[in-house]
C-alpha cells in the first residue's frame, strides 16, 4: 500500500487541513469509557442530523488516508449548490470484526431534505467501495452507536463542515 502517514502528502494535507485531522486521544480506562460514550452522545443528540452513513473501502486504507477519502466526499456534497447543503459532519472510524477492514460511521447535518442521498451513495461506491447513506431516525440511536468506536483504544474521528452556531 503506497499511502502511509508519513508520506509527504500526508504532511502536506496536515498543513492545509490541520483543522480537519483527526483527533488523537489517550484511550480511556474502561470504567471510563461507558460515562465518556453518555457524554459524546448526548452532545451530539442536541443537533439535527441530516443523515447516518456507513461507508467501506474495497481496498485495504489507513485511517488518515480513509478520512481524507471522506473529506473529499463531503467537499463534493457540499459543492452542489443545486440543493443549497451547508453540511457539518461527526466521522468515526471502525475496524471491522471480522475482516479487519476499516470502514466509517457518520452523522451528516445541514443536508436539506429534498437532497437524495442515492448521490452521494454513487459517487462514494464509484471511487472508493460501498455506501448506505440513510434519513437520520433519532429514535434509532446512532449517537450512541458512533460513540462507542471513539472510546476505544484505536478510535479515531473527525468533525468538519458549518457546525450550527459556531
Amino acid at each position: 500500500m503506497k499511502d502511509t502517514i508519513n508520506s509527504p502528502e500526508d504532511q502536506i494535507y496536515s498543513k492545509l487541513y490541520a483543522n480537519r485531522l483527526p483527533i488523537k486521544h489517550k484511550a480511556p480506562k474502561p470504567e471510563q469509557r461507558p460515562l465518556l460514550q453518555s457524554n459524546y452522545a448526548e452532545w451530539l443528540n442536541g443537533y439535527n442530523w441530516s443523515w447516518w452513513a456507513t461507508l467501506t473501502f474495497a481496498d485495504l486504507q489507513s485511517n488518515i488516508t480513509a478520512l481524507k477519502k471522506f473529506d473529499k466526499w463531503m467537499r463534493q456534497i457540499s459543492c452542489l449548490s443545486l440543493y443549497n447543503t451547508d453540511p457539518f459532519w461527526f466521522v468515526a472510524c471502525e475496524l471491522g470484526k471480522e475482516f479487519g477492514r476499516l470502514h466509517l460511521h457518520a452523522l451528516v447535518g445541514g443536508i436539506p431534505k429534498d437532497f437524495p442521498p442515492e448521490i452521494p451513495e454513487g459517487w462514494w461506491e464509484y471511487s472508493n467501495g460501498w455506501a448506505q447513506v440513510d434519513e437520520f431516525v433519532k429514535e434509532k440511536g446512532a449517537e450512541g452507536y458512533i460513540t462507542k468506536y471513539i472510546t476505544k483504544d484505536t478510535g479515531e474521528w473527525q468533525i468538519g463542515g458549518a457546525w450550527p452556531g459556531e
